[in-house]
């Protein structure tokens, strides 16, 4: 090891070698055998093959360089509708359906009640004769009380 620049890297099976060599270094970059393994190893596993796709449209959008365009008040319109699906996510927001959906249960099982059960409305039967009440009169006497009519 001179001056410490020698690394000895130790691979578990060829696709951590492959997704090394495909991670740390440019197509420029490799060795001859480096590039070779790579080929007869993406030819070989249907995994690193994806790998190896995915990895390069990565480095493709990467090289592009898209600068976004947002339109005025796009930053408003976001935070505004995030406000809006947190207070519909509230039980205040909810809180008055839900009084009305309660009322409402209350109201049918009123109607239900009253619906099933049979009307009886109280029966008024004339029964006895009128009677004459006599005057109040004083009980020890037996007079009658006259004060009361003012006389």
């Amino acid at each position: 090891m001179v001056g410490g620049n020698c690394r000895v890297r130790i691979f578990w099976n060829r696709c951590s070698k492959f997704s090394y060599i495909i991670n740390a270094k440019s197509e420029d970059e490799m060795s001859s055998s480096e590039l070779e393994f790579v080929a007869s190893h993406s030819s070989d596993c249907d995994r690193c093959t994806r790998y190896l796709g995915t990895n390069l449209g990565i480095n493709l959008l990467q090289s592009c360089q898209i600068e976004p365009t947002v339109s005025s008040g796009f930053d408003e319109r976001v935070i505004r509708l995030s406000r809006v699906l947190t207070k519909k996510t509230s039980l205040a927001y909810w809180s008055p359906a839900f009084a009305g959906a309660a009322i409402a249960g209350l109201a049918v099982l009123a109607v239900i009640q009253l619906v099933s059960k049979p009307h009886q409305l109280p029966v008024f039967r004339a029964t006895g004769e009128a009677r004459r009440v006599q005057s109040p009169m004083f009980p020890t006497t037996g007079v009658p009380d006259r004060s009361l009519r003012g006389q």
